[in-house]
């Protein structure tokens, strides 16, 4: 094939060049958009990847702060619970005390009752005796029936005084107040109650629970809920129950008593903390 020259040759070299370029245009378009779209959904991908760790760790933070937060009350709740227990063997050892003060008494009677001469002046002098401390041991005790049972003891000194009972019939009733107070020390009850209500001057007959001998809770109506309990100097004393929660539990124990439910697990407050409740 015999070549063209000049100037017509150069002419169709050129038209082939322009023949061929806008396809080549075409291919690099769209290995461009075929790439960019690659690259956007790689992005699109990466960002969700992200958003998923970020919510991941948020949930791993809000998780461990949780942990920390139960760790941290059960921890609290276990020194709260180390230190009713103290609280609560405290008060066990008052009232052991008190019962192996009655035993004592009994002992004693006992002891003078076997040496076979009832009417001795020896039983009488040890009847007096025990009316005397039995007495004290009633005045420092929780305040139930107070006056009844005081007067128990003032009845056998005075029959004894005036003779209308014998040594032996003294022991006896001393015996008997004796069985009444160990009972009152080991069981938990629902009674009626005179006492003087913050801000009274006069006793008010109110509801109460007693709980042995180491506290007493009291329903006063119109929601009013309070506790007599030993204050640190020793003495007993009543306070109005102000914390919800702890009115919740004194209303869950009297429903119990109420219902003759035996047994339940109670968070009441038995001792005073010297702030006002």
């Amino acid at each position: 094939m015999n070549e063209l020259k000049g100037p017509e040759g150069r002419t169709r070299q050129w038209e082939s060049r322009w023949r061929f370029t806008p396809y080549i245009a075409v291919i690099i378009f769209f290995s461009f958009v075929s790439s960019s779209g690659e690259a956007k959904r790689s992005e699109s991908k990466t960002a969700v990847m992200a958003e998923k760790l970020a919510a991941l760790r948020t949930e791993i933070n809000e998780l461990d702060a949780g942990l920390r937060t139960r760790r941290t009350l059960a921890a609290t709740e276990l020194r709260s619970l180390q230190t009713r227990a103290s609280e609560l063997k405290l008060t066990e050892d008052a009232e052991r005390i008190h019962v192996q003060a009655l035993e004592v008494e009994v002992r004693e009677l006992e002891a003078s009752i076997s040496s076979g001469d009832e009417r001795s002046a020896s039983l009488e002098k040890a009847v007096f005796q025990a009316t005397s401390r039995l007495q004290k041991v009633t005045l420092t005790s929780l305040p139930f029936k107070l006056e009844q049972r005081l007067d128990a003891l003032a009845q056998i000194d005075r029959g004894l005084k005036d003779g209308t009972i014998d040594a032996a019939s003294a022991a006896a009733q001393m015996w008997r107040f004796v069985e009444d107070e160990r009972r009152l020390a080991t069981t938990v009850a629902l009674d009626d109650e005179r006492i003087v209500l913050t801000g009274d001057t006069r006793p008010s007959l109110v509801r109460v629970v007693r709980v042995g001998t180491v506290a007493m809770f009291v329903y006063a109506g119109e929601n009013r809920w309070g506790r007599v309990v030993r204050e640190p100097k020793g003495d007993f004393e009543y306070t109005d129950i102000k914390d919800r929660a702890q009115r919740d539990e004194i209303k869950r124990l009297f429903d119990s008593v109420e219902k003759q439910i035996r047994e339940g697990r109670y968070r009441l407050p038995l001792f005073l903390t010297g702030k006002d409740q």
